[in-house]
C-alpha cells in the first residue's frame, strides 16, 4: 500500500503533459461508461504462461505487457499507459517479482503499447524500438481507425518515452543466456513496429498485427496497411516451430497452428474484398456480401480494431 501511494504521488506531482504526453480528453470518459471503470483506477490480469513468462492485460484500453524475467533480470515488452503505471508496477511485484525490468522494448509508438514509457524511462539499462517508432512518439499524430475513439489525438511524449537504441530492420540481443531477436518487415500495423523473438524461451511477440480474438489493427495515417500485416506475418511464421507461444498485442497466448489460421483468413478475407472492389461493389455491398460476413464471424470486435474499419482499410488499399 506504501509503495502504491509513493507511486500515486509522484505521479501526482509531474506535469503529465510535459513527461507522458496528454490521452485524447474523449477517452477517460467512454472508458468508464463502455467498461465501468477508469483508466487511473484498471483492473489489472496477471497471466503465467510458463516459467518466467508472463502477460499483464487489463479490462479496457491496452495492450498486452510481455514479461521474460531470468537471473540477471526481466526484459518488457510494452508499458501500457501511463495513468496505469501504479497498478502495473504493483502486480509486477506482487504476483511475478519484479520490480523494474533492465530492458523495455516497445513494439510501436500506439498509446496503449508505449504510454507508459516515460515512467520508465532512465530506471533500467535501456529502452528498445524501430527507429520509426521513436520518431512517431515523439511526434504529434493522429490514430486513425480506432474503434473506441475515430481520429484519435496522441499527443507528443518527452525525449525519456523514446527509445535510446533504435534499429532499422533486425536486431540481436545477448541476454539472460538467450538470443533475442527484433524484426521490423516493413510498414504493417504502422512505419514502426517490432516482432519480438526469444529463441531460447521460443516465444514471439506480434503487438498490434496479430490479436488473438480481433482483426489486426491498421493505423493508415502512419502508413500501415494490411497487406503489410500479411506480409509480416508471413514473414514471422517463417521464424517459428509448432512449440512456439505466440504472444498477440491483445488477446491470449496462441500457437504457430493458430497464427497460420488466423494468417490464411486474413489473406482469404483480403481477396474476397479485392475481387467485390473490382467488380465495383460500393462500400455497403462489400460489408454485407455473404463471403464477407461469414469471414467475419470468427472476429470480434475490442476498444482498438473493429471489423468495418479494417475492411475499409483493405477497400482503401485495392483502390490505389
Amino acid at each position: 500500500m506504501k509503495i502504491l501511494l509513493l507511486s500515486l504521488l509522484i505521479i501526482s506531482q509531474i506535469n503529465s503533459s510535459e513527461i507522458i504526453g496528454k490521452l485524447d480528453d474523449r477517452l477517460d470518459p467512454i472508458v468508464t461508461e463502455t467498461f465501468g471503470e477508469r483508466l487511473a483506477q484498471p483492473t489489472i490480469i496477471h497471466t503465467k504462461i510458463a516459467q518466467g513468462i508472463d502477460i499483464l492485460s487489463c479490462a479496457s484500453v491496452c495492450g498486452n505487457i510481455l514479461l521474460i524475467s531470468g537471473p540477471r533480470g526481466a526484459v518488457m515488452v510494452n508499458t501500457m499507459l501511463a495513468k496505469m503505471h501504479p497498478w502495473i508496477k504493483s502486480v509486477m511485484r506482487r504476483n511475478v517479482g519484479i520490480d523494474m525490468p533492465r530492458i523495455i522494448i516497445s513494439s510501436n509508438h500506439h498509446f496503449w503499447n508505449a504510454d507508459g514509457n516515460s515512467l520508465f524511462g532512465g530506471q533500467m539499462h535501456f529502452m528498445i524500438s524501430q527507429e520509426n517508432a521513436r520518431q512517431s512518439l515523439l511526434s504529434t499524430s493522429t490514430l486513425s481507425n480506432l474503434n473506441i475513439i475515430q481520429d484519435y489525438y496522441q499527443v507528443r511524449h518527452t525525449d525519456n518515452a523514446g527509445a535510446r537504441v533504435t534499429f532499422d530492420d533486425e536486431m540481436k540481443l545477448h541476454f539472460n543466456k538467450e538470443d533475442i531477436y527484433l524484426y521490423h518487415f516493413g510498414s504493417a500495423s504502422s512505419t514502426g513496429d517490432t516482432i519480438i523473438f526469444f529463441q531460447g524461451r521460443n516465444v514471439l511477440f506480434l503487438g498490434d498485427l496479430y490479436f488473438s480474438n480481433a482483426l489486426p489493427y491498421v493505423n493508415t495515417v502512419n502508413g500501415g496497411s494490411v497487406k503489410g500485416i500479411i506480409k509480416s506475418l508471413d514473414e514471422s511464421l517463417q521464424l517459428i516451430d509448432d512449440k512456439t507461444i505466440v504472444i498477440p498485442g491483445i488477446g491470449t497466448a496462441s500457437t504457430k497452428s493458430e497464427l497460420a489460421d488466423y494468417l490464411k483468413s486474413l489473406k482469404e478475407l483480403y481477396q474476397t474484398v479485392q475481387e467485390l472492389v473490382d467488380k465495383n461493389k460500393s462500400v455497403t455491398d462489400i460489408l454485407n456480401d455473404i463471403s464477407v460476413t461469414n469471414y467475419l464471424k470468427t472476429f470480434s470486435d475490442n476498444a482498438i480494431s473493429n471489423k468495418e474499419n479494417f475492411i475499409n482499410s483493405i477497400i482503401l488499399e485495392t483502390q490505389i
